[in-house]
């Protein structure tokens, strides 16, 4: 089973302690080249003054504030992305997990479906096979009635012929037209 690593924020620490050692860099080079002790091999080189190492300085470290936030954004929508992610998969687990428990049922059921009939199928005598047919059914499939009713030539009237429990005194014939 794979599980997502977890590891800590890193862009923020890494991306402050870059843009400090770029900062420091360039601040050193300009201090070193204000007060002259680095000087540049190619004597046509124009030295920069204050204002262009302190301009390099804010660029610096503006790309760098720019560059933290940007990667503190993506860290932050990744993350979300990632909550959803394992939603969604818990969603499909729990999916999985009912549609199986769906298919067992059902199996169970046709598994059942399928004694009944074949001890139906032995019965020959029509007085023996309607009890027999409504006292599997009710045992199989644990109902608490179970009733057997035949249609009259005129499908107008519904005569029960078997029941298990109160439906026994029930009465035996059912108008279906009202």
């Amino acid at each position: 089973r794979w599980t997502r690593p977890t590891c800590p924020p890193r862009a923020p620490k890494a991306g402050m302690a870059s843009t400090v050692l770029n900062l420091l860099t360039i601040l050193l080079m300009g201090w070193l080249s204000l007060t002259g002790r680095l000087s540049f091999i190619d004597a046509d080189t124009i030295p920069a003054n204050l204002a262009d190492w302190l301009s390099a300085s804010a660029t610096t470290l503006l790309f760098g504030i720019v560059i933290i936030a940007g990667f503190n954004r993506l860290e932050f929508e990744f993350s979300k992305a990632q909550q959803q992610v394992d939603l969604t998969l818990n969603d499909l687990k729990n999916e999985r997990n009912n549609l199986e428990k769906n298919v067992s049922e059902g199996t169970r059921q046709l598994r059942r479906i399928n004694e009944i009939s074949r001890a139906i199928s032995s019965i020959l005598n029509p007085e023996e096979l309607l009890p027999r047919v409504v006292n599997l059914i009710a045992n199989e499939f644990d109902c608490y009635y179970t009733a057997i009713f035949l249609l009259d030539t005129t499908d107008q009237w519904a005569e029960l012929k078997e029941a298990t429990g109160d439906a026994k005194t029930n009465p035996r014939l059912y108008n279906l037209d009202e």
